[in-house]
C-alpha cells in the first residue's frame, strides 16, 4: 500500500513538474493563456506517458542474469530440493498443498519441476504421464531449458483427458517471482570497485528521482516570482532530467 502510494506520488510531481516547465518556457515566447496552459499540459502529459511506457516494457521483461542464477541453484541440487523449492512457492497461494509422486499437487493442478540442465522431451513426459495421479486435472511442467518441439507438437497432439502445459525458463522464473519465492543465492557477487560507475549508479538510483523533482518543483516555482528567473528555470530544468533520467533507471547498467 505504501508502495504504492509512492508511486502514485511520483508520477503525480512528475506531471506538475513537467508541466510548470513547459509553462515557464512557453511564457518567454507568448503571453497567450491558452496556448500555456496547452503546451504545459501537453509536455507533462507526453513526460507521463513516455515513463508509463518504460516502467511497463521494463516490467514484462525478463532479468537474464536472475534467471540464470535461479536455474543455477537448481542445476547443483537434487530434485527433492525442486520439489520443495515449488512446494514452499505453491503453499504462498494455495492452503493444501502436497508432494506425492514427485509432483506438487493442488486443487486438481499437479506441477513437474523438470529443473534440470537438459531438454524436456518426450521419453520424459512418458515418464512423468506414467506416475501422474488419476485425479489430475491439469498438469504442469517447470522447464529449465526450453522443451523439445516435437515433444510440445506431439503432446498437442493427441488426446491425454489431462490439460499439459510444458512452461519455458521464462514462465518457470515468472511463476517463483510472481510468488515471491526464487530461490536465494548462495554465492555472493564480488563488490564493484568504486568510481564513476558507482558514483553514477548511486546518483541516478530510482529512489533519487523524487528528490531531484521536488527541488525542480521549487526552483521553476520560484522562476516565477524571482528576478533573474532563466537561472532558476535551467536549473530546475537540469533536475527535471536528472529525475527522469532516475526513473528510466539508467543506472541499472552500471550496476551490472
Amino acid at each position: 500500500m505504501i508502495k504504492s502510494f509512492a508511486v502514485i506520488f511520483d508520477r503525480v510531481l512528475l506531471f506538475i513538474v513537467a508541466g510548470f516547465f513547459a509553462i515557464a518556457i512557453a511564457g518567454y515566447f507568448t503571453r497567450d493563456l491558452f496556448t500555456i496552459l496547452v503546451t504545459g499540459i501537453t509536455s507533462a502529459l507526453c513526460v507521463s506517458a513516455l515513463l508509463s511506457l518504460r516502467a511497463s516494457k521494463k516490467k514484462s521483461n525478463i532479468d537474464k542474469k536472475a534467471l540464470t542464477e535461479m536455474m543455477q541453484q537448481f542445476y547443483f541440487k537434487d530434485e527433492q530440493f525442486a520439489l520443495d523449492s515449488t512446494l514452499t512457492a505453491l503453499s504462498n497461494r494455495y492452503k493444501y498443498t502436497k508432494i506425492e509422486r514427485g509432483f506438487v499437487i493442488t486443487n486438481k493442478l499437479a506441477i513437474y519441476p523438470h529443473l534440470k540442465p537438459k531438454t524436456f522431451r518426450m521419453i520424459d513426459f512418458c515418464e512423468v504421464f506414467k506416475k501422474l495421479p488419476s485425479d489430475i486435472k491439469k498438469l504442469v511442467v517447470l522447464c529449465s531449458l526450453p522443451p523439445h518441439i516435437e515433444t510440445k507438437n506431439i503432446i498437442n497432439g493427441i488426446e491425454l483427458g489431462v490439460t499439459v502445459i510444458l512452461a519455458t525458463p521464462e514462465q518457470s522464473y515468472r511463476l517463483f517471482r510472481r510468488l515471491n519465492s526464487l530461490p536465494k543465492t548462495e554465492y555472493k557477487r564480488k563488490k564493484s570497485k568504486q568510481g564513476i560507475k558507482s558514483f553514477v549508479s548511486l546518483m541516478f538510483m530510482p529512489r533519487t528521482a523524487r528528490r531531484y523533482l521536488l527541488t525542480a518543483l521549487l526552483l521553476i516555482g520560484s522562476s516565477f516570482i524571482m528576478p533573474a528567473s532563466i537561472y532558476f528555470i535551467i536549473v530546475g530544468a537540469l533536475c527535471l532530467v536528472f529525475a527522469i533520467l532516475a526513473k528510466l533507471d539508467i543506472a541499472q547498467r552500471f550496476r551490472q
